[in-house]
């Protein structure tokens, strides 16, 4: 028996979730969408302009689940008088625990290397708290926990180690970057914004 895939998935879109409401949105859709479809949510997080999660699924098409959120959540804006808006999807299969781990991370530290937040655990923009406080009932931790045998507290130190080691914003952005330059391959592009 195969083990269930996991990928990285983004949304990109401009204005996707700038307000408290949107995000709320945004994740509500998200809770439906796992109640109808068989996957486990591992890690999100929410900017204002690119929804970024990572999934654990067996037989799904996560691109085209990816869609599917996307569709309901930017009809649910056109019916409030937000208008009509282009979106673009990514898709990566994460092949190694590794690369879960780290793509866990790197969302959880995104709102902070955007100064949305000074610390990882400070807002609602990312899956963080879930681990941390269990505060969002559906998020899937146990897959990523069960890597960590401190449990949240080792959890959490895998988080602050990049934090504690980068002396700036700065390197925390040129890690950011490097990792999403390996993470999603762009055709015919050399930069990688985020």
């Amino acid at each position: 028996m195969t083990p269930p895939a996991v990928h990285a998935l983004r949304l990109r879109s401009p204005r996707l979730a700038e307000s408290a409401a949107e995000i709320d949105l945004l994740l509500h859709i998200t809770a439906f969408m796992k109640q109808k479809h068989p996957f486990s949510l591992l890690s999100y997080t929410v900017l204002d302009d690119a929804f970024h999660l990572t999934l654990q699924h067996e037989g799904i098409r996560p691109l085209r689940l990816l869609q599917q959120l996307a569709a309901r959540y930017h009809n649910s804006l056109i019916e409030s008088g937000r208008g009509l808006v282009r979106s673009d999807y990514q898709c990566r299969t994460l092949a190694t625990r590794r690369s879960l781990l780290e793509t866990v991370k790197y969302h959880h530290l995104l709102p902070v290397l955007h100064d949305y937040h000074p610390s990882p655990d400070a807002g609602a923009r990312s899956s963080y708290a879930a681990y941390v406080r269990e505060e969002n009932g559906f998020i899937d931790r146990e897959s990523v926990l069960q890597s960590f045998p401190g449990g949240t507290d080792a959890f959490c130190r895998f988080h602050e180690r990049e934090l504690g080691t980068a002396v700036s914003s700065l390197q925390l952005r040129e890690y950011s970057e490097a990792y999403l330059a390996t993470l999603y391959t762009v055709t015919g592009s050399e930069a990688v914004d985020i």
